[in-house]
This record gives structure tokens, sequence and C-alpha cells, in this order.
């Protein structure tokens, strides 16, 4: 079982690898030798975070399209309807 602290440990190792990878444009070969970390290790965690952007993008795209959708106007019904001649 990973306790906490090895939970924690992760994540902040997670993020200096995506920083060393995206930030500090370290190659996939350079990491592993700065974290000791293997190369697998690496590429899944960068294949995890790819994916989670991705995701995100899609969500923003779909709720993007939601709000162009609701914006576009009706058409106005015609005058003849509401048009009532009293006698």
């Amino acid at each position: 079982m990973e306790t906490l602290e090895n939970g924690v440990k992760t994540e902040v190792d997670k993020r200096e690898i995506l920083d060393l990878y995206h930030n500090q444009h370290k190659s996939i070969r350079e990491i592993p030798k700065i974290k000791s970390k293997s190369v697998r290790d690496i590429v899944a965690i960068l294949k995890e975070e790819k994916a989670r952007r991705q995701n995100e993008e899609d969500n923003d795209r779909k709720e993007e399209q939601l709000k162009q959708q609701a914006s576009i106007s009706l058409p106005k019904p015609s005058n003849c309807f509401l048009k009532v001649k009293i006698l």
C-alpha cells in the first residue's frame, strides 16, 4: 500500500518531470538522469498528462459549442399571428 507521504512525493515527482519536459525542454532521455526514474515511468507520466489536457480541451470545446447553440436566436413569429381584429 502506498502511504499518503509517498502519494504526495509521487505528485511532486510528476510535476517536476512535467516541468523538466515542457518548461525546461529536457528530452525524455535526459530526464531519467536528473530524476532517477525509468524512461517507462516518464513516458507514462507524459502520456497521462497529454490525455488529461486533451480531455480538458474537448470539454472546453463542447462548452463553447453549447454556448454558441444557446446564443443562436430563433426566428421571430410573423405578425400575422399577432394581429387580432377587434370588432
